[in-house]
């Protein structure tokens, strides 16, 4: 079981020297901001910043996975040193590490799936950015699979559904989940629907173009209301 209030303190705390990192930047070389980043790798997650940096994700899990659970906090600070790596690699002259950013977008994914939603605002703003600038290309079918059950857990349905059809497109047999997910949606209310920005037309225009028969009963949230299929 995640521990809450060590975690919420480490992200607080990691959360304060990142932006003390990025707003004192203006007056520092950027040779001192590396090297406080550095240092924030090296205190929040046991690695330093290159070696941080030399692992894939699998390699990285591992590491974070070494107790045989995920230590979230640990994921956590090392998903948001990367993206600020990544942020800094600009004025570093090392343009987009698409690696590094797909390290970073599942380890985010890791982590929400953990806990069942976002840890603050940043972890929401980061792993939306990610997910953008991959645009999709998830390069393995497990790294579709994760991001789909990542905004599927914190009710993204419409972030879910583009990892899914990712998903598909490498592995057919995620189709069982598919059916899995776009029964669950029609078992919900229109309201939680649209807060997901997945409206119940789409679902059923999803299911269409899956060929997918859409479940006759409604969810028994929904059984004998007007937001019935």
């Amino acid at each position: 079981m995640v521990q809450r209030d060590y975690l919420m303190r480490t992200v607080q705390q990691l959360a304060h020297m990142l932006a003390a990192l990025f707003g004192g930047r203006r007056g520092r070389q950027l040779a001192e901001t590396m090297e406080r980043l550095d240092a924030i790798s090296a205190t929040f997650t046991g690695l330093d910043l290159p070696t941080l940096r030399s692992f894939d994700y699998d390699d990285l899990h591992a590491i974070l996975s070494a107790s045989g659970q995920l230590a979230v906090e640990r994921a956590y600070a090392a998903a948001r040193v990367l993206h600020a790596d990544t942020k800094l690699a600009a004025e570093r002259g090392a343009g987009f590490s698409a690696s590094q950013a797909l390290t970073t977008y599942r380890l985010l994914a890791d982590v929400a799936s953990a806990l069942g939603g976002y840890v603050d605002e940043h972890h929401e703003e980061s792993f939306l950015e990610l997910d953008d600038a991959l645009k999709g290309d998830l390069a393995s079918a497990e790294a579709a699979e994760q991001a789909f059950r990542a905004f599927r857990s914190v009710g993204r349905f419409d972030r879910a559904e583009d990892a899914l059809f990712a998903w598909l497109a490498l592995d057919p047999d995620a189709r069982v989940s598919a059916e899995s997910f776009y029964d669950e949606l029609l078992g919900l209310p229109e309201a939680e629907l649209e807060r997901g920005r997945l409206p119940r037309r789409e679902v059923l225009e999803a299911l269409r173009e899956l060929g997918i028969a859409p479940c006759q009963a409604p969810h028994p949230r929904v059984a004998g209301g007007d937001d019935t299929v």
